[in-house]
């Protein structure tokens, strides 16, 4: 690879990061791939750049396969990719790098504020793009991100937006066409099993509440995945094991001799440990 180059890349497109005017964003963000161009002004050397990154990636990821299959016995290979809409500026192209994997984890996580979260994400591009671009508006860094990845959040027009949760268009719109870019990409859905999270441990995004958690696992389900792993704030609590488990079979039946999931306590204990008393 030619490092001068990248670097001469690199330097481009971080100076027209630093450079957006308001002109720029509001002839340019709403132009679809040739907006893009001009707006970020990715010229031969930015290309270059963003191409190596993703070969790059896929020669590491061949390199696994290659590792995978030489040993004496049959094991399996997965791989967690940020959602379809960031996966390929993080070169997780689920197109080409999938044949490399028996699985893919998609990463639903939606959360704002931690990382990895949508809303979070979101919102920290349009806070640096704001402050490397002070005479920007708060909507024109929103559409300048929104030119960047294809994403547009329902309802979401500002910071303030960030902070009122998840309209039910975000679930049915957004979460639905995640899941199904995933699949689409893929052509398997016995590969892609989704890995779910709803902020807190050990992302440091704002928690979201059981609601938006069945949303996801229902929209995702109505887009066709088949399967997915949940990942808790290290234990559950009673109100996401009684989504999970009424989703997935039979609903949880709250007894407090029984199984509890460890993050609620039991309605012995907030009470002072005192048991209620009998009924007979």
């Amino acid at each position: 690879m030619d490092v001068n180059r990248m670097e001469r890349g690199i330097a481009h497109l971080r100076d027209r990061l630093h450079k957006l005017t308001p002109a720029m964003v509001r002839y340019y963000s709403a132009g679809g791939l040739m907006g893009g161009l001009g707006l970020f002004d990715l010229n031969e050397d930015v290309l270059y750049w963003l191409r190596v990154r993703q070969e790059t990636t896929m020669r590491t990821v061949a390199a696994y396969r290659k590792q995978i299959d030489a040993l004496d016995r049959k094991a399996r290979l997965g791989t967690i990719p940020r959602a379809t809409s960031f996966s390929l500026l993080t070169t997780q192209d689920y197109l080409r790098i999938h044949p490399y994997f028996d699985y893919l984890f998609p990463k639903h996580y939606y959360w704002n504020r931690g990382f990895d979260g949508m809303y979070g994400t979101i919102g920290r591009w349009v806070q640096t793009i704001s402050s490397w671009n002070p005479s920007l508006s708060e909507q024109d860094c929103f559409d300048a991100v929104k030119c960047l990845f294809g994403l547009q959040l329902p309802s979401v027009r500002s910071f303030t937006d960030l902070e009122m949760g998840f309209p039910d268009e975000f679930f049915s719109e957004v979460v639905y066409s995640e899941t199904r870019r995933a699949l689409d990409a893929v052509g398997d859905d016995s590969k892609v099993i989704a890995w779910v999270s709803t902020g807190r441990n050990p992302h440091a995004g704002d928690p979201m509440p059981a609601r938006d958690l069945y949303k996801i696992l229902v929209a995702s389900h109505r887009a066709g995945l088949k399967r997915f792993i949940y990942h808790p704030d290290l234990n559950l609590t009673a109100s996401e094991w009684s989504v999970i488990s009424g989703l997935c079979g039979k609903r949880w039946k709250e007894d407090p001799n029984g199984y509890w999931p460890p993050e609620t306590p039991k309605p012995d204990t907030w009470n002072g440990g005192r048991k209620p008393k009998s009924t007979r």
